[in-house]
């Protein structure tokens, strides 16, 4: 499955990046608007008294919408199947068995794929991906 546009409920010039803010991330808005100063991201949210304040504001359709919701729940269903087949536990702090052990196997989810992962020694958090493209990555 393809991923689509990723259809939030921010207006669709809307997108965040993870960046310092000191670097340029944060709020950003495709159309030029300056999201920096405090509340203006507010303005990109359908039910914010202050989106009507941006003359720019686009909607995406129902059909956008619900093409990322049927994409977010397929890649949810993935992260379930591939979690189930690696063992142990990040949670379980008592067993850490195959905590600092990696692995492959092949992929539930696609079916064609192979699986590598590795969990780390210090904290038991797991690193996997699907070889094939678009199928599931996941840093715990």
């Amino acid at each position: 499955m393809t991923r689509p546009l990723h259809a939030s409920h921010h207006c669709r010039h809307y997108s965040y990046s993870g960046a310092l803010l000191t670097d340029g991330g944060g709020p950003q808005c495709a159309r030029g608007v300056n999201l920096k100063p405090a509340g203006m991201p507010a303005a990109c949210m359908p039910d914010s008294a202050t989106a009507s304040a941006c003359e720019l504001r686009e909607e995406f359709t129902d059909d956008e919408r619900a093409a990322w919701k049927a994409w977010k729940d397929d890649r949810a269903g993935r992260m379930i199947l591939i979690l189930a087949e690696i063992p142990g536990s990040s949670r379980d702090k008592k067993k850490r068995e195959f905590w600092g052990q990696s692995g492959a196997f092949p992929c539930p989810a696609c079916e064609w794929g192979i699986v590598k992962w590795a969990r780390a020694r210090s904290n038991g958090h797991v690193m996997a991906a699907c070889n094939t493209k678009d199928c599931f990555g996941i840093i715990e």
